[in-house]
């Protein structure tokens, strides 16, 4: 009996999670946000976006410039009555290279700035959501456009070998359960080589629950496609399960699986390392795997 409602309960919050993972596609919000200063999201030429709630929020993005001119455009929409959206523009040692300030309400509004970069390098960007209880959402967007790189955003700069190129190599790093009673999932994915995931590219990530040690599968509860990720470097996927009145911790036995790229749509210097399961020990580093010419 208990079986039964365990895969029933699943198989409801399947469901939900599949309706909201649709809903998100469609409103163009599947995008990484990271809230680490230390890790920011990675981005190339083309569009980011995010979302917050009436708290606020700050988010932190990566980009390398090229040398020449990038237009940054930042745009803003809330459910309700006008608040400010702002965007930080700085190099690696911090110095602010100009702002990004746009007023909007229900109807999207959007204001642009250009940079001029005498070099290559990586350019940090920090989104800022204003605190406001009249809002139940605001949501945001960045536009890169002109001189855009796609090296790995966290520097070294120079340009890659374009005759033998590296391959980016998938992997779930971490994967944590916390929050009050467990209703928190908060996912690591890493691309630990230094090629980059093609800016085209979705990366496909998804959660299994197994009823126990037999790792007899009892149902995908999660799937959701995350923003591309430039060598060596990471982002998070924080999960709120309460929204789902779903606790991971309400099982007296668990046992995840956290699968990225399952289907192997993503060319990667490794394809055998794309999965993390309770107790199960972490892959080897292999010398020089990296390099395709050693392989």
């Amino acid at each position: 009996m208990l079986k039964q409602k365990t895969q029933s309960v699943l198989r409801v919050f399947s469901a939900s999670c599949s309706l909201l993972f649709i809903l998100t596609a469609l409103c163009g919000l599947t995008r990484a946000q990271s809230t680490d200063p230390t890790n920011p999201t990675p981005i190339t030429s083309g569009t980011s976006s995010g979302q917050a709630g009436p708290a606020g929020a700050t988010y932190y993005y990566r980009f390398n410039a090229a040398q020449g001119s990038v237009k940054i455009t930042l745009k803003g929409q809330t459910n309700n009555y006008s608040t400010q959206f702002e965007a930080d523009v700085l190099n690696m040692d911090g110095t602010d290279l100009g702002d990004i300030y746009v007023s909007a309400g229900d109807a999207a509004k959007s204001e642009s700035k250009d940079f001029s970069f005498a070099n290559a390098q990586p350019v940090n960007i920090v989104v800022k959501l204003t605190k406001d209880s009249t809002l139940k959402w605001q949501k945001y967007s960045i536009t890169l456009s002109g001189a855009v790189g796609v090296g790995n955003s966290g520097g070294g700069g120079g340009n890659k070998d374009n005759t033998s190129p590296s391959l980016p190599d998938l992997k779930v790093t971490d994967v944590q359960i916390h929050g009050n009673n467990g209703n928190r999932l908060t996912i690591t994915i890493s691309n630990s080589c230094n090629g980059d995931v093609p800016a085209s590219s979705l990366i496909r990530l998804q959660l299994f629950v197994y009823e126990n040690a037999d790792k007899k599968k009892i149902d995908l509860i999660f799937a959701v496609d995350q923003a591309p990720l430039a060598g060596n470097t990471s982002s998070t996927y924080i999960l709120d399960l309460s929204q789902f009145n779903y606790s991971l911790k309400s099982f007296d036995h668990k046992y995840l699986r956290v699968e990225v790229d399952p289907g192997n749509k993503i060319k990667e210097a490794s394809e055998s390392n794309n999965w993390w399961e309770t107790g199960a020990a972490p892959f080897p580093e292999k010398n020089g795997y990296c390099n395709p010419k050693s392989q």
